[in-house]
């Protein structure tokens, strides 16, 4: 990982982590637009498992059907800690390979952070590594297509947070 860190210091150029935080006017709708249909599509996604799952699985069905559990260690602050993981990973690194690339070169940065991003999460099980690859890869298209972090930042809230409100994990 050191290597990776050196080679990133080394080779990339540092953007300012509130570049993903702005919004163009001519996007704000849309932006506004992709981030209720994935916050919808992922409650109604975890609503619908957890309805199937409590049939088959009689932990799933003990737990109650939606709890934040805000009194588990670190979830209070989870909405900023995803913020922060959002601006390190596409406003900085994703964006600085980019900036680094020639033109049209997106598709190069994108499995590179994704990769970190993956890394950043090895402390974790494998399936939880790949999905965490997986949930980069799909953010960092988000990022590319809006230049900005809000749709990936929703996305990776909702995916990572939800299933332990909904019984699922």
């Amino acid at each position: 990982m050191l290597i990776c860190a050196l080679f990133f210091v080394l080779r990339t150029t540092f953007v300012q982590p509130w570049f993903g935080l702005r919004i163009e006017k001519s996007e704000y709708k849309r932006t506004a637009l992709t981030c209720l249909l994935l916050a919808v599509g992922i409650i109604v996604l975890f609503i619908i498992a957890r309805l199937v799952l409590q049939h088959f699985s009689a932990t799933v069905a003990e737990r109650p059907f939606f709890r934040t559990y805000l009194n588990i260690k670190h979830r209070r602050y989870y909405i900023f800690f995803v913020l922060v993981q959002e601006i390190l990973g596409k406003s900085v690194l994703q964006h600085g390979i980019e900036k680094t690339l020639p033109e049209n070169k997106w598709y190069i940065s994108l499995p590179v952070s994704a990769l970190v991003f993956g890394m950043v999460h090895i402390y974790n099980s494998l399936y939880y590594i790949l999905g965490a690859v997986g949930l980069a890869l799909i953010s960092g298209i988000l990022y590319h297509r809006q230049k900005n972090i809000w749709s990936s930042f929703v996305l990776h809230f909702f995916l990572a947070f939800l299933p332990r409100c909904f019984g699922l994990k």
